[in-house]
C-alpha cells in the first residue's frame, strides 16, 4: 500500500534526477537541462523532500545513495514510458486527425468522429 509520498512528484522531476545520476556533476547536468546549477540543486532538494529519502550523497565526487541507486531504475522506465506515450499519442494524432465528439441528448449520446482527411489505422 503506498505511504502517500512521491504524489506529487512531475515528470520533469525524475528526467532531473537521471541526467543528474547520468553525469554526477550538478554543472553538467544542469547544462544538459538549461538550468542553472543552483535552480537544479533545488529541484533535486525538493525531489528528495516530496520522496522522503536523500538520492545523492553531496560529497567529491557526487555519489548516489542507496535509496537513489534503487529508485534510478524506476525513474529512468518512468520517464522512457512517459516519453514512448507523448511519442505514440503524437503519431496517432497525426494519422488520424482531429477527434470530435458530437453530443445528442438521445440514448447512445455520443460517438467519436474524426476529420475527412482522416486515415483508418491498418
Amino acid at each position: 500500500m503506498a505511504t502517500g509520498w512521491g504524489r506529487s512528484v512531475r515528470i520533469e522531476s525524475l528526467g532531473e534526477f537521471v541526467a543528474l545520476a547520468r553525469h554526477l556533476n550538478f554543472s553538467r547536468a544542469a547544462s544538459e537541462l538549461n538550468l542553472s546549477q543552483p535552480a537544479l540543486s533545488k529541484r533535486i532538494a525538493a525531489l528528495e523532500a516530496d520522496l522522503g529519502f536523500e538520492l545523492f550523497k553531496r560529497t567529491r565526487p557526487l555519489r548516489l545513495t542507496p535509496s537513489g541507486e534503487s529508485f534510478l531504475f524506476t525513474a529512468q522506465r518512468v520517464v522512457q514510458a512517459f516519453d514512448e506515450g507523448v511519442t505514440v499519442a503524437h503519431g496517432l494524432n497525426h494519422r488520424l486527425g482531429p477527434v470530435r465528439l458530437l453530443w445528442r441528448t438521445t440514448p447512445m449520446s455520443w460517438r467519436s468522429t474524426t476529420s475527412p482527411s482522416s486515415k483508418s489505422l491498418p
